[in-house]
């Protein structure tokens, strides 16, 4: 039953608990929020305007749809490229995408998002306080990769094993009867 296949399912599953738990301390918690904040995985400023009359074609072309501009004064520099989807802390349905990314002149950032889903529900107002981050209810991050394969995946030095000579059962053709005994010969 154990097997290095077996290993890897239950190493990945492990990972994305851990994946998951690490993405609700961050959407529940102040602290792991302000973690989030200080790793460039969030942002959080004063809203600065509201926008709800920004219209733009929708996705047949041929109709305008609300998408609310939402422009966020930063601290310090803006850790999200342009296009980058951020979710409100406060409301995770509500979906937006950086739009415009402007230094101040202060050592801040003027960040303008734009409202791509979620629009059933309210906005941050103006003069509030508010948090975007990568984080959302359904997205869980990564595992990320090590640098170096771990020693449970590399073979003992000296060994033929990981040369190509392990057996990884039997071969297609083979179970198929395609290779010479089987109807694939006709």
């Amino acid at each position: 039953m154990d097997s290095p296949k077996r290993a890897a399912l239950v190493l990945a599953d492990w990972e994305t608990a851990q994946a998951r738990y690490e993405r609700d301390q961050v959407l529940e918690d102040g602290y792991g929020l302000l973690g989030a904040i200080s790793a460039g995985q969030a942002i959080a400023g004063e809203i600065l305007n509201v926008d709800i009359t920004n219209k733009e074609a929708g996705p047949s072309g041929k109709t305008q749809v609300k998408r609310p501009l939402l422009t966020l004064s930063l601290a310090g520099e803006c850790p999200f490229p342009l296009g980058t989807e951020l979710w409100w802390t406060d409301r995770l349905s509500l979906e937006v995408e950086v739009v415009s990314i402007d230094p101040d002149g202060k050592g801040g950032t003027t960040v303008v998002l734009k409202v791509r889903s979620g629009m059933n529900g309210e906005l941050p107002v103006r003069g509030a306080r508010a948090c975007f981050s990568s984080y959302n209810s359904s997205w869980i991050p990564g595992a990320p990769l090590p640098k170096q394969a771990p020693w449970t995946h590399t073979p003992p030095s000296g060994s033929s094993v990981g040369r190509g000579d392990i057996d990884d059962g039997p071969d297609l053709a083979g179970v198929l009867g395609l290779d010479g005994g089987g109807r694939g010969d006709r």
